[in-house]
């Protein structure tokens, strides 16, 4: 019997959202259709006394806005060429947009991408598919970081 002081609520958001925006939605859809040992990780969850209510996944308005004009074109062309010398597009596409497995770069805030860039580089954020970024942001100076994160901005 469920523990009516036990219950867990899953809310997602449209499968293939996450590679459009920072963070991802395989974490939701994960719980919803792994399985082990031939069971869903719900049937797990409510194994141990928890009932699992699936709100199914918000409704997401996409962003329409264009990314701000650039300010700084020099600093751009500094950065364009730090992301061709650095595989960037390899991962992340020749636009920076992204795939399903992969987030999109292009027209992100600067300030997330100078944090997440430098987090990769210090080992904050490492391991599973993180740690391609990190190999790849470890080399970069303070520059090139702060040049990369205004281009990729301002696409």
């Amino acid at each position: 019997m469920v523990s009516r002081n036990k219950k867990i609520g899953l809310l997602g958001v449209p499968l293939g959202f996450g590679a459009a925006q920072i963070g991802s939605e395989l974490g939701v859809n994960a719980i919803r259709h792994s399985r082990i040992r031939g069971r869903t990780l719900v049937e797990h969850i409510a194994d141990l006394g928890y009932q699992v209510i699936d709100h199914g996944d918000a409704e997401i308005v996409r962003p329409t806005e264009r990314a701000k004009p650039d300010d700084n074109p020099d600093l751009s062309t500094k950065g364009a060429q730090a992301a061709a010398g650095r595989r960037c597009a390899s991962c992340h596409t020749d636009t920076y947009a992204g795939t399903k497995a992969v987030a999109r770069v292009a027209g992100q805030r600067e300030e997330y991408l100078l944090k997440a860039l430098h987090d990769y580089k210090s080992g904050v954020r490492s391991g599973g598919g993180q740690a391609a970024m990190a190999d790849v942001a470890y080399p970069l100076s303070a520059e090139e970081i702060e040049a990369l994160a205004h281009y990729l901005a301002h696409l």
